[in-house]
């Protein structure tokens, strides 16, 4: 059974089963993963809740440690 979430991908507009498959995800597509704006996701980066990596430029975010912050808020 797959239980829809609402949450869609940035890129291919796919539904959150795409979230599944991915290792990385961008900025947009992680705030989306958390649900929330990509005002906050940069307010908790600056906090220092949440390490992106850097590819040149862009930050992209692992999916298990976006898991584990959630985890961690959860409790």
């Amino acid at each position: 059974m797959v239980i829809s979430t609402g949450i869609v991908c940035s890129n291919c507009g796919q539904a959150a089963e795409f979230f599944d498959k991915l290792i990385w995800l961008s900025t947009k597509d992680a705030a989306a993963y958390l649900r929330i704006s990509i005002g906050s996701l940069k307010n908790r980066i600056y906090k220092g809740e949440i390490f992106p990596k850097k590819f040149g430029k862009l930050n992209r975010f692992l999916r298990k440690d976006l898991d584990r912050l959630v985890d961690v808020s959860n409790r």
